[in-house]
């Protein structure tokens, strides 16, 4: 079997997925993308192309290291992306090829069910939204059976904020928690919202 062609997709509002043909009828998929970065992993992507076409795709393992230790400069975010979604569709052509889900050939589950959580997320197109909003959105949640919520910071704090605004989401978290009980996980996701000295702030 043989790599004869790599399809690039982009797909709105930040991911890129492949697209890996062969020789035969089995076509791979992977996700080689870096948020926000998607025509610069592409480029990597494309400079791997000439390599990867012709080769075995069964070979996984040696095609990953040629591509990560061919060059004199290694690793970085964009490289690395790369030749995930790369190796990623490699996988999911020998899956195919022997008829076997992938994580059973990587070793088999670890466990029947996961927990998931969910996430308060504001329905308005712009702007905050209100407590009523938040507290309203947790008990929908709570009703579709989930034990753990995700709340994000909105609006985002400034790097050094006022009290005033810090103790506005110190307010908004004390009446989650106080809604949801001590029986709910809650996490708060800052989203690379908020500063080193005004996350500690809040964690005090």
């Amino acid at each position: 079997m043989k790599i004869t062609k790599l399809e690039l997709l982009k797909v709105r509002p930040r991911w890129m997925f492949l697209k890996m043909y062969t020789d035969t009828d089995l076509v791979g998929l992977g996700e080689p993308v870096l948020e926000g970065h998607c025509t610069s992993v592409e480029a990597v992507v494309r400079e791997f192309e000439d390599y990867l076409i012709g080769k075995d795709p069964m070979q996984i393992e040696h095609h990953v290291q040629a591509l990560y230790r061919g060059g004199f400069y290694r690793g970085g975010p964009l490289m690395l992306s790369a030749i995930s979604g790369i190796e990623q569709a490699m996988w999911d052509i020998k899956g195919k090829f022997y008829n076997c889900p992938v994580w059973e050939m990587l070793g088999g589950k670890v466990r029947d069910k996961i927990r998931m959580y969910t996430h308060i997320k504001r329905t308005a197109v712009a702007g905050d939204f209100s407590v009523d909003e938040m507290l309203n959105i947790a008990d929908e949640r709570l009703r579709a059976g989930y034990t753990a919520l995700k709340y994000s910071i909105i609006p985002p704090i400034r790097a050094i904020d006022t009290p005033q605004n810090l103790m506005g989401h110190i307010a908004r978290f004390a009446a989650e928690r106080e809604r949801i009980g001590d029986n709910v996980d809650l996490a708060i996701d800052f989203h690379g919202r908020v500063s080193p000295a005004m996350a500690l702030r809040l964690a005090e």
